[in-house]
């Protein structure tokens, strides 16, 4: 017989001789903590703008007519942009007529200067620049932006062009 095997029927002929205790695996108890409430609160305004930017009518709708005593529509962000300007900027036409529709200034100016309708036009989003005209924005305005572009529709081109024709003769 091999060592090992020696070994073996030694342990089984000592069975009869007390043991020294092995430890016992203790398990783990869950005590649960004392659980904390998440929640996330935002200022209005910033929720605001955020929907704003990505043409989410329906957070604007609710935010607006919710009659929320932080929402102003015609009162600059924590970043010193209005809504408007994120609607021009972004391309959210939804959200523009409706801001529109719902008395927000035109004629405002950003933390830099600019009108929405200068900000639309200087990141081309001319759509939101020929609402922004209709609605009564002033072209005087436009710092930056060259109506000549050769990235816009001739559609677009031809009624920017046509629209400022009739206010210059007002």
């Amino acid at each position: 017989m091999n060592y090992l095997g020696e070994q073996l029927t030694k342990r089984k002929e000592n069975d009869g001789l007390p043991r020294t205790p092995t430890p016992r695996r203790r398990t783990l108890e869950v005590i649960p903590a004392r659980q904390r409430q998440r929640s996330l609160s935002l200022d209005a305004k910033i929720v605001l703008n955020w929907a704003v930017s990505r043409n989410d009518l329906d957070t604007v709708k609710g935010l607006i007519e919710s009659g929320a005593q932080d929402v102003d529509i015609n009162e600059p962000g924590v970043d010193g942009f209005y809504p408007l300007h994120r609607a021009a900027t972004t391309g959210s036409m939804d959200c523009l007529r409706f801001l529109i529709d719902k008395g927000a200034a035109v004629e405002v100016f950003d933390k830099d200067g600019l009108s929405p309708l200068d900000a639309a036009v200087s990141e081309g989003e001319y759509d939101c620049a020929l609402v922004l005209i209709k609605a009564g924005a002033n072209i005087k305005n436009i710092k930056y932006g060259f109506i000549d572009d050769k990235s816009l529709k001739p559609t677009t081109r031809l009624a920017l062009q046509k629209t400022i024709k009739q206010l210059q003769q007002k």
